[in-house]
């Protein structure tokens, strides 16, 4: 019983260091350009966005994980122009909830 409890733990172990690591290919792919690397939106197309600096508290409490996983989903338009695509052809939902909870990790204290 016991071995079988430590391959589930092993496994389960396994699987979110995978969902980790796609998440950080996924944010490199689709993200960085804008977000930057560590989501300081310190990039050329992120400043003429005006990207937030997901490493601020006051940019993180600013959305919800659902508003989000919606901007990832469905993009965002504002004054009717394509602030950011729509990733929903590209990433599967689980992706995007991945990339939700790896932007929130940028999150400096205070």
């Amino acid at each position: 019983m016991k071995k079988i409890m430590y391959c589930t733990i092993a496994i389960l172990s396994a699987v979110l260091t995978a969902q980790a690591d796609n998440a950080k290919v996924n944010w490199q792919m689709h993200c960085a350009m804008c977000h930057g690397k560590k989501g300081q939106a310190n990039t050329p197309a992120g400043k003429h966005l005006g990207a937030p600096n997901f490493q601020q508290a006051k940019a993180q409490a600013s959305f919800t994980d659902e508003e989000a996983f919606n901007a990832i989903k469905k993009g965002i338009e504002k004054d009717g122009r394509m602030k950011m695509k729509s990733y929903a052809g590209e990433l599967t939902d689980q992706d995007m909830r991945d990339l939700v909870k790896y932007l929130r990790a940028f999150k400096k204290s205070k």
